[in-house]
């Protein structure tokens, strides 16, 4: 495994370098402007919210994993434009690629997991305000999963993320904004916590002897 770490192409490490040092400078920016949106959202947190969205994220991945399955084309992703099929590591999104830059990475982490809930509110304001019925919410959370096309995020698994916006919406049409957004942070959390989980196992691995 470290042999291959090490073969990795120079612009391909180059590019990882680049993209975790400006995730991570907007991270910061983000922990400086709205940082009270960050712990107003935590505070919303609660086990119930995490209880009920934890079957939301298995049926998202299921329907993600039954999309890509069905055809091919639920298998692409904007990488494939430059490289094809050629590159493994082009499989991986944008929040990955930044999550797996030696030095950079854990820092990337410890900033992504403090502005989940801002993350989770900015997506909702942008694609569930003023959102006025489930024909309008219908179209906002199709753009809502494909704009994670911009992220690497194969079309399949976009769909399905797409999915969840109607999921968003049921709980804007109950309680605004402000509810949406906490339902928001209690699906995100365990994705981007199963993330760096598996990525600090694949990082032990990896200096295992």
């Amino acid at each position: 495994m470290q042999m291959l770490q090490a073969q990795a192409p120079l612009w391909r490490r180059v590019f990882g370098a680049a993209w975790a040092a400006l995730f991570g400078a907007v991270l910061v920016l983000m922990s400086v402007k709205l940082h009270e949106t960050a712990v107003d959202g935590y505070r919303m947190l609660s086990p119930l919210r995490l209880a009920i969205s934890l079957p939301v994220v298995f049926a998202t991945f299921l329907l993600a994993k039954a999309l890509m399955r069905l055809h091919p084309a639920f298998r692409w992703k904007p990488s494939d434009l430059l490289f094809g099929k050629r590159i493994g590591a082009a499989d991986s999104s944008l929040m990955v690629v930044a999550l797996r830059v030696p030095v950079l990475g854990p820092f990337v982490a410890l900033l992504l997991l403090m502005n989940l809930p801002t993350i989770a509110m900015l997506e909702e304001f942008i694609f569930r305000q003023d959102t006025s019925g489930w024909g309008g919410a219908a179209v906002r959370s199709l753009l809502f999963g494909l704009a994670h096309l911009a992220t690497n995020v194969p079309l399949g698994a976009s769909i399905a993320i797409g999915g969840t916006g109607l999921w968003f919406s049921w709980w804007y049409f109950r309680g605004g904004i402000a509810l949406s957004g906490a339902m928001h942070l209690a699906y995100i959390l365990p994705i981007v916590s199963l993330v760096l989980l598996g990525l600090a196992i694949e990082a032990w691995k990896r200096r295992r002897p």
